[in-house]
């Protein structure tokens, strides 16, 4: 791939919007970090290839070497093939970092593409690409385990973490609109946060749901769960309360 704009000329309006199209430019991440940001440059990778118009969200987990301990795909919008996630999972583990002795054992941050689709012309001869193997539907996790993982410091820190941490919408807090927001995460083998998915929300404040999912994928990473004593994904529902005092 790398830079390359691939194209494929078909002939009729018809069949161009029924076969496929590509992406109008090389797709360079946008790198976004949860505060306090320490890290300070990446290197570039190449492009992505797009058959439509496609957003995606890829959460990363870095290390104080600059290495990427973890990535997986958290959000998408629009057409996105199985062949073009597995893509940008592969190319969020490539990016190096500056490392940063004095960080945290991990950072989290977010990878964003945008991918335009456009239509070639019957001129353009076009290039062909090496089809990507779809992926396996990643399910290997667990609801329960013995222990279950845990927040550094317990229940009581997680409180106090939440209670740091949250800030109240502005809009929100002027309509008097309070309650709990309901999430889902998974809480990865080495302890990492992934997957923060809203399960219910408050009627009347998106903005409520937006900053509870802010706040828990900038948590630090917990003790992670076990099963038979090895350490194991699992998926756990997170409450978050938005209480005007």
């Amino acid at each position: 791939m790398n830079g390359v704009v691939n194209r494929w000329s078909l002939t009729g309006l018809v069949m161009l919007r029924a076969l496929v199209a590509f992406t109008q430019y090389s797709a360079r991440p946008q790198v976004v970090f949860d505060e306090p940001i320490r890290i300070a440059s990446v290197e570039p990778i190449g492009a992505l290839i797009s058959e439509s118009e496609c957003k995606l969200e890829v959460r990363i987990a870095v290390d104080r070497d600059g290495n990427v301990a973890k990535a997986e795909l958290v959000w998408r919008m629009g057409v996105c093939t199985n062949s073009l996630i597995v893509a940008a999972v592969a190319q969020a583990k490539q990016y190096r970092f500056n490392p940063d002795p004095t960080a945290p054992q991990y950072q989290n941050g977010s990878l964003t593409w945008d991918f335009r689709a456009f239509e070639p012309t019957d001129g353009d001869p076009g290039i062909s690409i090496e089809p990507v193997p779809e992926p396996p539907v990643r399910e290997d996790w667990y609801t329960f385990t013995d222990p279950m993982p845990q927040f550094p410091g317990g229940e009581e820190a997680f409180k106090a973490y939440l209670k740091e941490n949250l800030r109240y919408p502005e809009l929100e807090r002027e309509m008097n609109i309070q309650g709990t927001v309901y999430l889902s995460i998974i809480v990865e083998d080495n302890g990492v946060v992934t997957n923060v998915t809203v399960l219910r929300g408050v009627n009347g404040g998106p903005g409520l749901k937006q900053e509870a999912i802010r706040v828990l994928k900038a948590m630090p990473p917990w003790t992670p769960g076990r099963m038979n004593g090895k350490p194991v994904r699992v998926k756990m529902n997170v409450p978050v309360k938005f209480l005007l005092e």
